[in-house]
């Protein structure tokens, strides 16, 4: 999208440079992406709130890539308390085969990173947690040339206490570790409330 695109959407803030103008109008665009994606995760988050409650469930989340983001947008979710259970980090394999009854056989195989995997994280964090869904995320938050993930990734599960079970995969294109974090967090949200709501 070029700048001329763009200022049909926003209007340039009149303290805009011109001498600087396309970095920061380049800066100011993605500042406006950013309070557009919040505005989708707080929207999303009500929703859940509200449809978790009327059923009367509850929900716990285990996270890897995401390293607490999730839990941390839920708990900000109007009457929070009555429906979140809670959540575990588990960053590394060791954490996840300890909390999370993770094969560490199939994980040191995937590097924790699988479809697999996150199934597994999902229906312990939901029966440590006493919860009726359990959502769960593992994956790549910054590009590894070592393993050759040059775009980065995650698979994400969701399951419930009536055996449902769904994972998914969600890829990025952005090299920023908190910008592939809260993309992932905005995805999942996206996807609970579609599998709640069938």
């Amino acid at each position: 999208m070029t700048v001329a695109a763009c200022r049909t959407f926003y209007t340039l803030p009149s303290e805009m440079v011109v001498t600087k103008g396309i970095i920061d109008w380049l800066d100011f665009f993605l500042i406006q992406q950013d309070k557009t994606l919040m505005t989708r995760l707080n929207q999303r988050l009500n929703l859940i709130s509200r449809t978790l409650l009327a059923k009367g469930e509850t929900l716990a989340v285990a996270e890897s890539v995401t390293a607490g983001l999730l839990m941390s947008r839920l708990s900000l979710a109007k009457d929070a308390t009555q429906f979140f259970q809670g959540g575990i980090t588990a960053y590394n394999l060791g954490q996840k085969a300890k909390h999370l009854s993770v094969d560490p056989i199939l994980a040191d195989k995937a590097n924790c990173v699988s479809a697999d995997i996150s199934l597994q994280m999902a229906r312990d964090v939901a029966l440590k947690f006493n919860s009726h869904w359990g959502l769960a995320v593992t994956g790549y938050a910054v590009p590894v040339p070592a393993l050759k993930i040059k775009t980065c990734y995650a698979f994400c599960s969701i399951v419930n206490s009536e055996a449902k079970q769904y994972s998914f995969r969600i890829e990025t294109n952005f090299k920023e570790q908190l910008k592939n974090q809260t993309y992932y967090v905005d995805q999942i949200l996206k996807e609970f409330l579609s599998q709640m709501q069938t």
